[in-house]
C-alpha cells in the first residue's frame, strides 16, 4: 500500500458523497476540446473496478490501450473492463491517452461516484447521471471504499500528461466555470459559492489547494495540492470542482 503522501503526489484527486436520483444523462454528444472524467470511492472488489472501467469506456467511446496508473489486480479489471466495451463503442470521442488512477485511501470513506465535464462541471445525479451510472452508485450505497479510482480523457486533444505547456486553474461550479487563473499568477485566494456554502481555493507557488470547505467531510482540503494537467479536486456536496489545464 502506497503512503498517505504518495498518495495524494499521484491522483491529485478528491471526490465525496453525491446525491440521488437519476435520469438518461448528458455525457453523449461532447464537443471539441471537452473533458470527461469518472471519479469513485470504490470497495476493494474487482468486479466493482471492472463495472466502473467498462462503463467510462462504453460512454467514452476512446480505442486503443489506456494509460492505467494502478498495482495488480487493480490495473488488469480496469483494463478488462476497457475492453469489454470495446465492442460497444460509439465512434472514438476521446483523445488518447486515456487515464486511469487507482490507489488505495488513506482512511475508508463512504462508497459513491462523481462525474464530471469541461462543459457541465460537477455532474447532478437528479438531472445528468445516465441509467448506467445511476445504477452502478446505487450498487454501492452502503458499502465502504478503500481505494480511489479516476479516469480521465479529453476530446480533440491530448492530456499533456508529461508536457510543460503552460498551466491555468480552471474553477467550476453546477453553474459553470467561475474562474480560469494561470498557475504562473501570484498569489490568489478565491471564495467559490456551492450547493451547500462556499469553498475556499487558494493558487501559490505554481499549485492549488482547497483551504477552506463548507462541506461535512472536508476532504477536498486534505487531497491537494495539484498543479499538473489533468489532476483535479471535487467537492461532491459542495458541486465545486478545481481542474488543471494546459494551454
Amino acid at each position: 500500500m502506497i503512503t498517505r503522501r504518495d498518495f495524494f503526489r499521484l491522483t491529485g484527486l478528491a471526490a465525496a458523497a453525491l446525491g440521488t436520483g437519476y435520469t438518461a444523462g448528458k455525457w453523449i454528444a461532447p464537443a471539441e476540446g471537452d473533458r470527461f472524467s469518472i471519479s469513485g470511492f470504490l470497495p476493494a472488489d474487482r468486479e466493482t473496478v471492472t463495472g466502473l472501467a467498462a462503463i467510462f469506456s462504453r460512454r467514452a467511446g476512446a480505442s486503443g490501450q489506456p494509460v492505467i496508473l494502478a498495482a495488480s489486480p487493480w490495473k488488469e479489471c480496469i483494463l478488462a473492463g476497457s475492453r469489454a466495451a470495446a465492442g460497444e463503442r460509439p465512434a472514438k470521442r476521446l483523445a488518447e491517452p486515456v487515464l486511469f488512477r487507482m490507489a488505495p485511501l488513506p482512511q475508508g470513506v463512504p462508497a459513491d461516484i462523481l462525474v464530471a465535464d469541461a462543459r457541465t462541471g460537477v455532474y447532478r445525479p437528479d438531472a445528468d447521471f445516465t441509467v448506467a451510472m445511476a445504477e452502478f452508485r446505487r450498487g454501492l450505497q452502503g458499502k465502504t471504499a478503500t481505494h480511489f479510482f479516476s479516469a480521465e480523457g479529453r476530446v480533440g486533444g491530448s492530456m499533456h500528461l508529461f508536457a510543460g505547456s503552460e498551466r491555468y486553474a480552471v474553477i467550476e461550479s453546477e453553474k459553470g466555470i467561475v474562474d480560469r487563473i494561470p498557475l504562473a499568477a501570484s498569489y490568489r485566494s478565491i471564495s467559490v459559492d456551492g450547493a451547500q456554502g462556499k469553498t475556499g481555493i487558494e493558487i501559490a507557488d505554481g499549485r492549488v489547494s482547497v483551504h477552506s470547505a463548507s462541506c461535512r467531510n472536508q476532504l477536498c482540503r486534505h487531497l491537494g495540492p495539484i498543479s499538473q494537467d489533468g489532476q483535479l479536486i471535487a467537492c461532491a456536496p459542495n458541486r465545486v470542482m478545481i481542474r488543471i489545464e494546459a494551454a
